[in-house]
């Protein structure tokens, strides 16, 4: 791993990488924050985090791997499993 960051382009790569996925959280949640203070609902807000995720839950299941398509799958039960249960258990 010490090779690697060694090289100028990886370090590079790698950094622009880290700003990219820094940038990317901080606009989900700079996002619901502002729905929320538009519309008051914490609904709404939560509403904007599943929209904006939807295309990254989907993707999977698109795919030509069956793998990948079977671990969206067992993910998939898994999350309405927990949105199940935890109203149930007062979560």
């Amino acid at each position: 791993m010490r090779a690697a960051f060694a090289e100028r382009g990886f370090s590079l790569l790698y950094a622009g990488l880290v700003a990219s996925m820094l940038g990317d959280s901080l606009m989900l949640i700079v996002l619901a924050v502002w729905v929320k203070d538009l519309t008051g609902s914490n609904g709404a807000a939560g509403a904007t985090f599943f929209w904006l995720a939807l295309p990254a839950l989907v993707a999977p299941a698109r795919s030509d791997d069956r793998l990948a398509s079977s671990v969206w799958w067992s993910r998939c039960r898994a999350s309405a499993l927990w949105l199940v249960a935890c109203p149930c258990l007062g979560w």
